[in-house]
């Protein structure tokens, strides 16, 4: 068989390929959803030695590795060379550096050890080009002909004068000297030798000896570092779902259809599943060979004269094969196909660690007709919660792409649920799917055939739900640490993640979930609270106190939360199952958890509640935003029940301290102070040592102005409690308001040294640092309560004015732009900003931060001043003297309104009033140099 006969055979595995693969429905459906995967490698960031991390299109990668070179092209070399004529002249060797950087692929980018090994490099190619060189060139040949004339004296003269500190000027080490003294050939010695007769051949054969050898000098470390840093073996690795399948397939394609086979260079493409292949791989024999001689009927012979062309062979489901733990590379000998690039795709628990994952999508290609428009399914998924992100997984946006219209037909206030129950069945599907396709062990395949008889996909639902449910149990966990040899005893989780039990392997390796090392988490965590909240559904009949429902609080997870309350509000038989949890609470005490967790539920479906909530024992329930007007709650257990924004009106709270602290600090937050008052008063009657109570209605009374009753109560909080950081701030903050700038401080620290991350109390104690002048250690408070809150408009406003007391207007008003567009009614940012653009002559600007300031806060003096003098800068005499007139009718005494209408009158020609105004500016406060300024100034005028 000669080469093309070779050739064609290829040619028919290939286009058995393609056939299959037409008829392959998985694929065909594949190809209609079609996405474009994304994936993370790392790639090495230059001069460092460390590696950054790069996000991008897996199929840019693919390509780098398949087009990365091991020498340079003949347009490098062109390019290198003009880039060296540069070097040579600025000698700036990082400009260099970045040149030759642009050689190599993103993924092979210069490390710092290769930087070195180019600076060495640069510094030859230097020395080779120095004027001093062809003097000590000269030399060096004189020496050998006044020798015996011994080639080996010539050479070893020519290393003598490379070695020379005065050519490289000690920037090499002697190792790199003997190096570059050996790149000398005795072709090289012999053509000096010749040119040596006459003076002037000498001259021109050792100057092009010389360019030679620096221009090699670069060529060859460059070279050396491409064929180093070009990869023979690239791993894909993703987990279950991610497209690495479909995306081999396209890639196959593609390659093939690039494919010319008269063109010598281009490489072979060569899809090969693995999955049916168990006989050949991972035996330690060549398995490419060994698959060409059964799929293709080549002989050995013919076999070796292929080794000589291109490949690029690309194996597919690692991870499907039986005997996986193998180091692959070696035991199936690729180093025999020394022309071959090789791409592996595998899910990632199966490889050593170290690898990166190609996964993930980011836009949609064309593909077959949808029913709707890509804008519309865009808007959908956004109108859905959590649906967002849980579509990143291909075969989940698959999903959701086949049947999301339909089930939005049903009703949109159902389609969240029926989603992710579509989600779960069509996983299952596809998980059974693929164990039918790939090689199991015998056990293996026996208890796959078992489930398969009874009903895969109820066992299948079953183990998802335990399993998330366990993850519930154990502390919350959402990424679960298996490590079979350390693992606690009594820890549950080899029944799950075990390796004995062949039903455990099977249905957690089909499971959505990712797994690195020993650990392992759902593809999405909302697929988990899915998972968590049906197996809770399950147990609601079971009012027994082992029922699911009483063993863990649902409050800490909204989600779970919010999927139980859309299961009710589709089925409301289950309405009548919670109810019953909430009124058996009242007799007994150990279904608690189970009884908070229904009223969280139904609260939450916006149910209406029995008003007879008398004795119910709900503590630790979310009950946030629900509505109990009118209900009976004497007596209720109600302990750390989060009531925020929750309703009460004419709600019975009889002898119940609890309810009447919450809707107490619910009222504070409203701004209700006097509502707020009532109820803490009542709850303190009961309890008149209730640190919580005397906390806020401490707090309460601060934001009243009433501050010795603050103190009072916020002290004797502290008597009780004494290291709540939470009182101690509201004290440290009353401090504050009370101009008492040391004990604010004195508070706030102990109150930060308990919470460190309190971004309120560094606020204050920012604002308390300003006050006292001390800028930089203000700022240092904003920052770290920025860093926080980012989006926090108080803590923007006050370092914007911090910014301002230390005249960084530019700084300051990019705060108080950020803050006025949080809250663009603050009469206080406005103020600050218009003085600012005053500062900067800015006066249109200023006269409306001003004008808007006033129009919330129309008789504050300071605004009314700096307006009014605005105004008389730009000539509106009357206007200015209209603000400055209201500014002195509030406080009369105001030194700094007396002086600016002083010079108003004065610039009015009024210059009578205007003393009359500055002398009793003067008289509040004798030392004001810009009012003794302006009195001089108008005593001038008059005196004239």
């Amino acid at each position: 068989m000669n080469r093309g006969e070779i050739l064609a055979q290829i040619g028919e595995l290939q286009n058995q390929y393609l056939k299959e693969l037409n008829e392959d429905n998985e694929f065909k459906e594949a190809l209609e959803l079609y996405v474009e995967p994304r994936g993370t490698w790392r790639v090495p960031i230059i001069n460092e030695k460390e590696m950054n991390e790069k996000d991008g299109v897996v199929k840019k990668v693919v390509t780098d590795f398949l087009t990365s070179k091991d020498k340079l092209t003949s347009n490098d070399k062109g390019c290198l060379e003009n880039e060296a004529n540069t070097f040579l002249c600025s000698q700036k060797t990082e400009l260099l550096i970045n040149k030759v950087n642009g050689f190599f692929k993103s993924e092979n980018q210069l490390t710092l050890e290769d930087v070195n090994v180019l600076k060495v490099a640069a510094n030859q190619f230097l020395a080779l080009k120095d004027k001093k060189a062809l003097k000590l060139l000269e030399i060096a040949i004189n020496e050998y002909l006044e020798s015996s004339k011994d080639e080996r004296v010539l050479k070893n003269a020519i290393c003598n004068f490379l070695e020379s500190p005065y050519v490289l000027e000690r920037k090499l080490s002697k190792e790199n000297k003997l190096v570059l003294g050996q790149q000398v050939t005795a072709e090289d010695a012999k053509v000096l030798e010749k040119a040596s007769k006459d003076k002037k051949d000498f001259v021109k054969t050792a100057k092009e000896l010389l360019t030679l050898k620096a221009k090699e000098v670069l060529e060859t470390a460059i070279n050396s570092l491409l064929t180093l840093k070009r990869k023979r073996v690239l791993l894909l690795l993703g987990s279950g779902g991610t497209g690495k399948s479909t995306f081999n397939h396209y890639l196959a394609r593609q390659l093939w259809d690039q494919y010319n086979q008269q063109e010598i260079t281009q490489p072979i493409p060569l899809f090969i599943a693995l999955a049916p292949l168990k006989a050949l791989i991972n035996q330690n024999k060549d398995f490419i060979e060994a698959y060409l001689q059964q799929a293709g009927n080549l002989s050995k012979d013919e076999i070796n004269k292929l080794r000589e062309r291109k490949f690029v062979f690309i194996l597919d489901g690692y991870d499907e094969i039986a005997e996986r733990e193998r180091q692959c590379y070696n035991s199936n000998l690729f180093s025999e196909w020394k022309n071959a690039k090789i791409i592996i795709s595998c899910r990632p628990e199966y490889l050593n660690e170290g690898y990166e994952k190609c996964s993930g999508l980011k836009k949609m290609e064309k593909g077959s007709p949808l029913p709707w428009s890509a804008d519309t399914y865009l808007q959908q998924i956004k109108n859905i919660p959590q649906i967002k992100d849980l579509v990143s997984n291909p075969i989940l946006l698959k999903i959701t792409l086949s049947v999301l219209p339909g089930l939005l037909r049903i009703g949109s206030q159902k389609s969240r649920i029926m989603l992710y129950d579509e989600f779960i069945k069509k996983w299952s599907e596809r998980a059974q799917n693929r164990l039918q396709k790939i090689q199991l062990k015998p056990n293996e395949q026996k208890e796959f055939d078992r489930l398969k008889n009874s009903d895969f996909y109820k066992e299948y639902l079953q183990f998802s739900k335990e399993f998330a449910f366990k993850m519930f149990t154990d502390n919350n966990e959402v990424i679960v640490s298996y490590d079979p040899i350390n693992e606690k005893i009594g820890s549950g989780w080899a029944k799950f993640l075990g390796d004995t039990d062949e039903k455990c392997r099977l249905m957690h390796f089909s499971m959505p979930l990712f797994r690195r090392g020993n650990q392992y988490w759902f593809f999405h965590k909302s697929l988990r609270d899915f998972l968590i909240s049906c197996a809770l559904v399950d147990s609601f009949k079971d009012t027994s106190q082992t029922t699911l429902l009483n063993k863990q609080s649902i409050t800490p997870e909204p989600a779970i939360q919010e999927f139980l309350a859309e299961r009710v509000q589709q089925m409301p038989e289950h309405i009548q199952y919670l109810s019953n949890f909430i009124e058996y609470s009242k007799i007994n005490d150990d279904v608690q958890i189970a009884s908070a967790n229904a009223i969280t539920i139904l609260s939450r479906a916006k149910i209406p509640l029995s008003t007879n909530l008398n004795n119910i024992r709900v503590s630790d329930a979310d009950l946030s935003n629900g509505i109990f007007n009118n209900c009976q709650l004497a007596r209720a257990k109600l302990n750390n029940v989060n009531f925020q924004n929750a309703k009460f009106q004419n709600a019975n709270l009889q002898d119940n301290t609890f309810a009447l602290k919450c809707r107490g600090a619910i009222y504070r937050t409203m701004r209700k102070y006097e509502e707020s008052l009532a109820d803490l008063n009542k709850a303190l009657e009961i309890e008149p040592y209730d640190t919580f109570a005397l906390r806020f209605r401490g707090d309460t009374y601060r934001m009243l102005r009433r501050y010795y009753e603050s103190h009072a109560d916020l002290n004797k909080s502290l008597e009780n409690d004494p290291e709540n950081a939470v009182t101690i701030k509201y004290r440290g903050i009353l401090f504050f308001d009370m101009d008492h700038y040391e004990g604010s401080i004195k508070d706030l620290n102990v109150s930060l040294e308990i919470e460190p991350n309190d971004a309120l109390a560094l606020r204050f104690r920012g604002n308390n640092y300003r006050m006292m002048a001390r800028y930089e250690e203000s700022l240092a408070d904003f920052n770290k309560s920025l860093e926080i809150e980012p989006d926090n408009a108080d803590s923007l406003k006050y370092r914007g004015y911090t910014y301002y007391k230390m005249d960084r207007y530019e700084e300051s008003l990019a705060d108080l732009n950020q803050s006025l567009v949080i809250e663009p009614n603050d009469a206080f940012a406005s103020r600050i900003r218009g003085e600012i653009y005053r500062m900067m002559d800015r006066y249109e600007e200023s006269l409306a931060d001003l004008n808007q300031s006033l129009e919330i806060e129309p008789n504050h003096t300071w605004t009314l001043n700096i307006r009014g003098r605005i105004y008389c800068i730009m000539g509106r005499y009357t206007e200015s003297l209209v603000d400055l007139n209201k500014s002195l009718e509030i406080k009369p005494n105001c030194e700094d309104a007396l002086c600016f209408r002083g010079v108003t009158y004065r610039m009015m020609g009024k210059y009578e009033e205007s003393l009359a105004d500055l002398d009793r500016s003067l008289k509040i406060n004798p030392d004001n140099k810009w009012a003794l300024n302006q009195r001089q100034t108008t005593n001038h005028l008059l005196n004239k």
